[in-house]
């Protein structure tokens, strides 16, 4: 898990949101350090990953995130992680939990399968004199 490093995130977070045409609530260059630093104080100890794939998916709003967009944004990725990771226990416990594949016990099987088969449904054929 990466943390927030410095105001390299924020600052990629804000020029993301001002790309997509979002309005920037900054009119000097002092203004946006006060909101960098108070983004960097609310989520330095969230995932770097996680905090990016809120900024994607905000980008696509219609006005600046406020920090309470992003923290609704936060608790949806984490669930979905949280999901994510139960299929994927699930799929390992499966996984591990099978038996390794009998190549010879199978071919046998499928050979009784077959002989059951040709046995059931032969055609029988019936002689006629012509």
């Amino acid at each position: 898990m990466t943390e927030l490093t410095g105001y390299r995130h924020i600052t990629e977070a804000i020029e993301r949101w001002r790309a997509s045409g979002l309005y920037v609530p900054c009119d000097s260059a002092e203004s946006r350090r006060r909101l960098q630093q108070v983004w960097l104080e609310r989520y330095k100890k969230t995932d770097a990953d996680s905090f990016m794939e809120c900024v994607k998916v905000l980008s696509a709003g219609t006005h600046f995130p406020r920090l309470y967009d992003m923290d609704l944004a936060l608790a949806e990725v984490r669930a979905q992680q949280k999901r994510q990771a139960k299929i994927t226990a699930a799929q390992s416990v499966t996984l591990a939990g099978r038996s390794e594949y009998d190549k010879e016990n199978s071919k046998r099987r499928l050979n009784e399968i077959i002989r059951h088969l040709e046995n059931r449904y032969a055609i029988t054929e019936t002689k006629t004199n012509l």
